[in-house]
């Protein structure tokens, strides 16, 4: 029961994100890639902490990677950039052979291209399962760093919480100092 449980929780999960990405591309495409980097750790999110709410897991995945988005873009960029490199010159290749229909140069360029092509999907069944890795890297180290630095609040406490929680232990310490004089 509790498998079934948490797969519901799983596509309910990536049936709001889905959600919230397409309303937020109806905008433009640029606010739809910015918050597709914003909800990348949900999952994850979601798999340590299965108590929590499918808003609670992306409004913690947006903490997360508040201020670290350019990071995951540029891991995206180094990890699939050769890849796309490889599709394009096997596409250029392609092109070549097709206009060169006839003779040994068009074999030697059809070759070429599927050469290139299976280097392609090679290229993308090595990087993705790397790139995943390395999100889970960067998920682990960035999750340490929010709860070091949530020591005494939750981090889905408001504002006004935090700023009367901080007040009463000033309040307090400033009791413990009058005593002391």
């Amino acid at each position: 029961e509790d498998t079934k449980k948490n797969w519901m929780k799983y596509a309910i999960l990536a049936i709001v994100r889905d959600i919230y990405l397409f309303l937020w591309s109806l905008l433009f495409i640029i606010p739809g890639l910015v918050i597709s980097y914003a909800y990348i750790f949900a999952p994850y999110i979601q798999y340590d902490n299965n108590q929590m709410s499918s808003g609670d897991v992306l409004q913690k995945s947006i903490e997360m990677t508040n201020g670290r988005k350019g990071k995951i873009f540029s891991l995206n960029i180094s990890y699939y950039a050769n890849a796309f490199v490889t599709f394009a010159i096997a596409l250029l290749l392609t092109v070549a052979a097709i206009d060169q229909l006839k003779g040994t140069l068009f074999i030697v360029l059809a070759i070429l291209a599927s050469i290139a092509f299976a280097a392609f999907f090679i290229l993308l069944f090595i990087a993705a399962p790397r790139w995943q890795a390395a999100l889970v890297f960067l998920y682990e180290e960035w999750n340490d760093e929010v709860k070091e630095n949530d020591t005494t609040t939750n981090s889905f406490e408001t504002k006004e919480e935090v700023a009367e929680e901080i007040s009463e232990e000033t309040v307090a310490k400033s009791e413990t100092d009058e005593e002391k004089q």
